[in-house]
């Protein structure tokens, strides 16, 4: 074990903000279904600097970025990174992913952990998204960052988003876990990483054509018409 802080494991990492935040991920437990201790503590930031941050029933956070002076009717951009990570530890290393912080270490160039996952998928774009809320220097439009859930253990999240988060708005969408490639209400498609979540109200069709193009077949198809590809 290193006898040296986990902080200091970060010094010297540029961009200092992200490390900043990438840092405060790795010392919160967040297991998929186990990232509240993190999304409160993400949306108390938020708040804390002026930011509007919401969390929704299915427990992802919306933070909102108001567009910078003279830049307000610019399309706006949605930043999402998932807050779970994947949970493995080696055999002989005794590891509790519920109340353990992650233990970093810089090897060989590498920023990697003491015999367990690191997190950095998703935990790096999260970190990248805090930086950017942050960075008051930035010159942007509107932006929203999404803090999505259960991305690793079930992909839970994305009726919610559908739901709650893109009903009114059109915005273009970056991130791991999920990315919008059309929306033409009351119908809404939203590919994902692994797969594609489909929440149709009219066009069946919809869920059979896109699968094609990314060459997937339905593989479930719900009470009311929606569609889950691939997996």
């Amino acid at each position: 074990m290193s006898d040296l802080s986990p902080q200091s494991m970060f010094l010297g990492l540029e961009p200092a903000i992200v490390w900043k935040h990438f840092a405060t991920l790795c010392a919160i437990p967040r297991a998929s279904k186990d990232e509240a201790r993190l999304c409160n503590h993400l949306q108390s930031w938020a708040i804390a600097r002026g930011l509007t941050a919401t969390v929704d029933a299915a427990g992802n956070l919306r933070v909102r970025k108001a567009a910078s002076a003279g830049r307000e009717r610019l399309p706006g951009v949605i930043l999402q990174a998932h807050l779970d990570m994947v949970c493995q530890n080696n055999a002989e290393t005794p590891h509790d992913f519920s109340r353990d912080p992650i233990r970093p270490l810089r090897r060989d160039g590498w920023l990697v952990a003491e015999g367990t996952t690191l997190g950095a998928d998703n935990g790096i774009g999260v970190a990248l998204m805090l930086a950017v809320l942050e960075d008051r220097s930035l010159q942007h439009g509107p932006i929203e960052a999404l803090f999505t859930v259960d991305e690793e253990a079930g992909m839970g999240i994305l009726i919610e988003l559908a739901e709650l988060f893109f009903i009114d708005i059109r915005m273009q969408l970056f991130g791991n876990g999920c990315l919008i490639v059309e929306i033409e209400l009351p119908e809404l498609c939203i590919v994902v990483s692994r797969g594609a979540y489909f929440v149709i109200r009219q066009r069946q069709q919809m869920v059979d054509g896109i699968g094609s193009v990314f060459g997937w077949t339905p593989q479930h198809r719900g009470a009311e018409n929606d569609g889950f590809l691939g997996s």
